[in-house]
């Protein structure tokens, strides 16, 4: 398809015309695969042991985060 044209299908021409579109355009495999990581829990991660991580989520959410003091031992 080099420019959109107009279509106008109703009922099973117009599902099947949908799918095929669908079949042309998505990685179903990764579409699937983010439906169910999206539907999969909401709890909240525990990132206690990855302070690294934990400071980049900060940083990226505006926070002001400053580096580490040193440790004296």
């Amino acid at each position: 398809m080099l420019a959109p044209h107009r279509e106008q299908l109703t009922g099973d021409e117009a599902h099947d015309r949908v799918r095929a579109m669908l079949a042309e355009t998505v990685d179903t495999e990764l579409w699937h695969a983010q439906r169910v990581l999206q539907a999969a829990s909401t709890a909240a991660v525990d990132l206690s042991g990855c302070d690294a991580l934990s400071r980049a989520l900060d940083v990226a959410a505006g926070a002001d985060v400053s580096p580490p003091a040193p440790n004296p031992c």
